[in-house]
C-alpha cells in the first residue's frame, strides 16, 4: 500500500473517530419542541390549528393571522419606500400582528394545545424562533425607525409544563384549567434591521418531572404604525453538522494529499533504468 493511500486512510479514521464521539448520547436529555408540538410551524393550514388565540387583556387581538400581508418600510429611506411583502423564513407560513392605528398598541398571543408525554426532571426543550419587526406606512407614516425602550415591538416565548393529572386546557382569556409546574418566559433579543428575519435558539430546562407541556408566542406592538411577526423551526441535528464538517475535512484532506503527491513527484530523482 503506497504512502498516499495510507495517509488518506489515516485521515478517514480520524474523522470517523470524531463522528463517533460526537454521536455519543449526552447525559442530559434534549427534546426538540418543533417535533413534539403539532403544527409547530403553522404549516398545516391558515388557521393555526392546535394553537389557541388568547387575550390576557383588551390590547390583545381576537386573531393572530397566518401569512398576513405586511409591506415593511425600507430602513434605507425616509420617503415611504417599501420592502417586498414578508414571506416565511422557514417553510411556507408565518404569523404576524399589525398595528396600523395611531392610538392603540395591538398585540397577539397564541398558546399551543397541551401535549401529553412523560419527561424527567432535567430535560431540556429546544426550539428555534424567528422574529421580524418594522414600521408600516399607515396614517401617512414614512419613518422606518423603530423606537427604543418600551415603545419597541417585543416577542416572547413562553414554555409551560404540568405534572400528572387532567389534561390542561386554556380559554380565550388566557386562563389555564390547572396551575403550572413550570412557567418560563424568555424574550427574543436577536432582532435584525427593520423588515429582516433573524432567528434565535430557545432552551428550557424543567426542574421537575412533566406529563404535559405547551408553548406560547406573544407578539406585542407598543407604538403606532408597527408590526411584529414570528415563525418557528427545528433545532439542527448535531449529527448533520458533524457530517457536514466531516465532508469538508475529507475534501481538504484529499486536496492536501494530491498537492503533496504532486510535490513529491517533482522532487523525486528521475531514475534512468535503461542501459
Amino acid at each position: 500500500m503506497n504512502t498516499r493511500i495510507k495517509q488518506f486512510l489515516f485521515l478517514l479514521a480520524v474523522i470517523v473517530a470524531v463522528l463517533s464521539i460526537g454521536a455519543r448520547p449526552a447525559q442530559a436529555v434534549s427534546v426538540d419542541l418543533f417535533g413534539v408540538l403539532g403544527n409547530a410551524g403553522f404549516e398545516n393550514d391558515l388557521v393555526h390549528s392546535q394553537w389557541t388565540v388568547t387575550k390576557p387583556n383588551s390590547s390583545y387581538q381576537n386573531d393572530v393571522p397566518v401569512n398576513p400581508i405586511i409591506f415593511p418600510l425600507d430602513p434605507c429611506c425616509s420617503n415611504g419606500t417599501l420592502l417586498p411583502a414578508l414571506t416565511a423564513p422557514a417553510g411556507n407560513n408565518f404569523i404576524g400582528v399589525l398595528n396600523p392605528t395611531e392610538n392603540e398598541d395591538r398585540k397577539g398571543k397564541l398558546a399551543h394545545d397541551a401535549v401529553a408525554n412523560s419527561y424527567a426532571s432535567g430535560t431540556t426543550f429546544d426550539i428555534i424562533v424567528w422574529g421580524n419587526r418594522g414600521r408600516l406606512n399607515s396614517n401617512g407614516n414614512t419613518n422606518s425607525f423603530i423606537p427604543g425602550g418600551n415603545s419597541a415591538q417585543t416577542l416572547r416565548v413562553r414554555f409551560m409544563g404540568w405534572g400528572a393529572g387532567a389534561l390542561p386546557t386554556v380559554n380565550s382569556s388566557d386562563d389555564w384549567t390547572r396551575a403550572f409546574a413550570v412557567n418560563t418566559s424568555l424574550p427574543f433579543t436577536n432582532w435584525g434591521s427593520p423588515g429582516q428575519w433573524t432567528s434565535q435558539e430557545f432552551h428550557f430546562t424543567t426542574p421537575v418531572n412533566l406529563e404535559f407541556l405547551s408553548l406560547a408566542l406573544v407578539l406585542q406592538n407598543n407604538n403606532h404604525d408597527q408590526y411584529v411577526a414570528s415563525d418557528t423551526a427545528p433545532i439542527p441535528e448535531p449529527g448533520s453538522l458533524l457530517l457536514l464538517i466531516a465532508g469538508g475535512l475529507l475534501l481538504i484532506g484529499y486536496g492536501w494529499l494530491r498537492g503533496r503527491t504532486a510535490a513529491l513527484a517533482l522532487t523525486r530523482p528521475n531514475l534512468n533504468l535503461s542501459r
